[in-house]
């Protein structure tokens, strides 16, 4: 019987500027939540008997330049565990790549690889036994999905030829499945299309939403919101052993978005501890004052307000309220009309949504 081993993915470590600070140590406050979870994780798994923490990619967020402030803490802490006796394993994802292949040399998680903390990089994948948790074969980020097919089914011929049944493996990758968010296009890899290679089960990393597809086929999911892309997803980490696979809540604050239209009993409950957006209609700058004080007091930790321009004799502050909001409409409008993909108008969104925070 295989023991408890933890799977993480797109960690998206960064010096956010949204809603963060700096704690005492000097860490960027945003980056010591992903920290946080990374413990829990580690933690947890070892509570159970287990020493296996795999990562699907994503452990950094900007391509081809990760900063000191943030590269430091994060080999800090996997180093950390790796002395208290966890094993680190993964592959990298598109944002670890300095370029658009996945290649060692130009990938920012070559840089925590030491002992105890393992990435795998072998563009055809790489298969492993783990003493504990079992076999498992990884394939690291591919950006077209026809070679990624085609790869993942020579990972699982692989296996056939070792004279090994591939249902005793777990498939990790990075990609997006079908279905796993909300509003994104559907661009053919499925659920079902990864279930027939007959891999025990199969994790994938990329879409920050948990999502569990069935025929053991799973999106894990990112640790902790990020943007304001990330609303009403669920983020978190994954307990996985012969009993199943069980998703544990993140603890860090989520990205939360209310109209005014909630329950005035409920909206405490949905906004304490949380980063909060509120889009309010028309309203003056009093008004916007008075929303964002009220869902501060309700415990949110962090309020943008977002409003609809209110007329030329109303206040100033107001109007500017508006004014932002119209951006963000137009570079949406723009991105769908010159037919951009949702998450383009999402990104910029997010960009904009920094921006005002």
């Amino acid at each position: 019987m295989s023991k408890t081993y933890g799977v993480m993915s797109d960690l998206h470590c960064h010096a956010w500027s949204a809603f963060a600070g700096v704690s005492p140590d000097g860490i960027n406050t945003r980056l010591l939540q992903i920290l946080n979870e990374i413990d829990r994780c580690c933690a947890s798994v070892q509570e159970e008997g287990g020493r296996l923490v795999v990562i699907a990619g994503d452990v950094f967020h900007t391509r081809g330049s990760v900063a000191p402030s943030v590269f430091n803490p994060v080999r800090d802490r996997f180093r950390e565990w790796a002395s208290r006796g966890i094993t680190f394993m993964g592959i990298p994802g598109n944002h670890d790549l300095e370029g658009k292949l996945t290649q060692r040399l130009t990938s920012a998680v070559t840089m925590l690889s030491e002992e105890g903390v393992s990435f795998w990089h072998k563009p055809n994948g790489q298969l492993a036994t783990v003493e504990g948790a079992g076999h498992m074969a990884f394939m690291p980020w591919i950006p077209k999905q026809a070679d990624l097919l085609a790869a993942i089914g020579d990972l699982a011929e692989e296996v056939r030829d070792r004279g090994e049944l591939v249902e005793s493996y777990d498939l990790f990758i990075h990609a997006g499945i079908d279905g796993v968010l909300k509003g994104m296009p559907d661009h053919g890899l499925t659920a079902e299309r990864l279930a027939e290679f007959g891999f025990r089960r199969v994790f994938a990393g990329h879409y920050h939403h948990h999502a569990n597809m069935g025929a053991g086929v799973y999106s894990i999911g990112s640790p902790t919101h990020q943007t304001w892309s990330d609303v009403g997803t669920k983020a978190g980490w994954l307990l996985v052993n012969d009993g199943g696979v069980r998703w544990m809540a993140s603890h860090a604050p989520n990205f939360i978005e209310v109209t005014g239209e909630e329950d005035p009993d409920e909206l405490p409950l949905i906004v304490d501890g949380h980063y909060v957006r509120a889009r309010i209609g028309k309203a003056t700058a009093a008004e916007v004052a008075e929303w964002r004080d009220r869902l501060s007091g309700m415990g949110a930790k962090g309020v943008l307000i977002q409003s609809v321009p209110a007329p030329a004799t109303e206040a100033r502050g107001a109007v500017r309220a508006g004014a932002l909001h119209s951006l963000e409409a137009a570079v949406a409008d723009y991105a769908k009309a010159q037919g951009f993909a949702p998450a383009v108008g999402a990104i910029c969104t997010e960009i904009l949504g920094e921006v005002r925070a």
